[in-house]
């Protein structure tokens, strides 16, 4: 494997990166932070496209597939946020609403569908642009769980999939009791995965047939679908937050943070280390996402760090920069301003260029 190379950081942060996704193409990237303010940027070459202002943090971010310029939010404050947005027009659409009663801390699309989950609560809905969502099935707030007597129910995951016949399953991971599989029709149980520990993370692989789990003091673990047994660990000591982990597009590798400044590379099948990547010693980085092919790179990470002092977003790749490609912008002096309002549970957005 060639190894990837640093390409260019994304300072523009006043605060600690919440959550970041880079779009289905890999051409576009969201970042959050900790002040409230999203961020929309180019990968090619690292400039911004704008920016949306709000008076809560985002948590989770979700590109809709079939939609490359279409990303959704979820918040602290449980509001759902639908971005569609228009670089040719300026033209950007924001539609919001409440949707659960705890933080969005995950979500997932597929198709026309899209889960969110929210603390114990965990919902499915079918999404729409420029319409209210509809639930189309509120999945039972306290099911019965295999996993610590007494503690309490919080989904940290979820992610959808098919299973061997084709059907979709919905996946979802719960801090204290284990992995899930969901009918994506009936809405029922139809598998459990026990695993000891706590999930503070888990991702799936792209051919829907292994999960990474983030197992706090255990380290990252990859377990098979299929048999629900342990395929893999990684030792990873001293892990405390929720340091993700995340498949790439041909699921060969697991590019994982950590909390020492590393983001780690490893090879799924044999569970060697094949790249270290390399960022300040004392930063946390919480937040990974892995593109292939698109914007004309073979592969993209984005590493998203929380820091205080120092927040930013590394971007690596395999490739190297393109031969007169235009020098990465931080700050955009033209840039399209998005300032985003929530009232009551509704979003209402005002959109000005930026002097």
């Amino acid at each position: 494997m060639s190894e990837f190379q640093r390409l260019y950081d994304l300072t523009d942060h006043a605060a600690g990166v919440t959550a970041l996704a880079l779009s289905p193409d890999g051409g576009h990237l969201a970042v959050a932070t900790a002040d409230g303010i999203l961020h929309l940027w180019k990968t090619k070459n690292g400039s911004l496209v704008g920016r949306s202002r709000g008076d809560t943090q985002i948590l989770s971010i979700c590109w809709i597939l079939s939609l490359p310029d279409t990303f959704i939010c979820g918040t602290e404050s449980g509001n759902v946020v639908t971005y569609t947005f228009s670089e040719a027009s300026n033209a950007l659409n924001l539609l919001g609403f409440l949707a659960h009663r705890y933080p969005v801390d995950c979500m997932a699309s597929n198709a026309e569908l899209v889960v969110t989950g929210a603390g114990e609560e965990l919902r499915v809905w079918e999404w729409r642009v420029d319409k209210p969502w509809v639930v189309v099935s509120d999945i039972p707030e306290r099911p019965s769980l295999d996993g610590e007597e007494g503690t309490e129910v919080l989904v940290t995951s979820v992610a959808w999939a098919s299973n061997d016949e084709g059907r979709r399953v919905l996946l979802v991971a719960y801090l204290r009791h284990g992995l899930r599989l969901f009918d994506a029709t009936t809405w029922s149980c139809i598998r459990t995965i026990p695993v000891d520990g706590a999930i503070l993370r888990a991702s799936i692989s792209n051919d829907h047939k292994f999960i990474s789990v983030s197992n706090l003091g255990v380290g990252f673990e990859i377990y098979s679908i299929r048999s629900g047994q342990l395929a893999r660990s990684f030792d990873v000591t001293n892990m405390k937050r929720a340091v993700p982990a995340v498949f790439s597009n041909d699921d060969r590798y697991l590019v994982c943070g950590s909390e020492i400044g590393e983001v780690v590379v490893w090879d799924v099948f044999s569970g060697s280390k094949i790249q270290t990547l390399l960022h300040h010693r004392h930063d946390k980085v919480l937040s990974i996402d892995v593109s292939g092919p698109g914007s004309g790179r073979s592969h993209v990470i984005a590493a998203g760090v929380f820091d205080e002092l120092q927040p930013y977003v590394a971007v690596w790749s395999r490739d190297a920069l393109i031969p007169n490609e235009e020098a990465p912008q931080h700050f955009g002096d033209n840039a399209l301003v998005w300032a985003l309002v929530l009232v009551g549970g509704l979003t209402l957005s005002a959109m000005f260029s930026s002097t």
